[in-house]
């Protein structure tokens, strides 16, 4: 249950990458603004991705599944 939510934090940052490209290409923020928010959502992505893998270390890079 609680991957399933880590799962959905991860397709929001997405979204949210999505929405942060459209702010900055009709200028609703500044360059520096977008750069800052960009940072702190790779930061967050990281860090999900972290958590995630260390819930279903079958989605790890590397890992074989058919080893179950």
């Amino acid at each position: 249950m609680f991957l399933a939510c880590v799962d959905r934090t991860a397709a929001a940052l997405a979204e949210f990458e999505a929405y942060l490209e459209l702010a900055r290409e009709l200028e609703l923020i500044s360059a520096e603004g977008h750069r800052e928010l960009e940072s702190l959502g790779g930061r967050a992505l990281f860090y999900v991705m972290k958590l995630a893998m260390s819930l279903d270390p079958a989605k790890a890079p590397g890992s074989d599944s058919s080893e179950k």
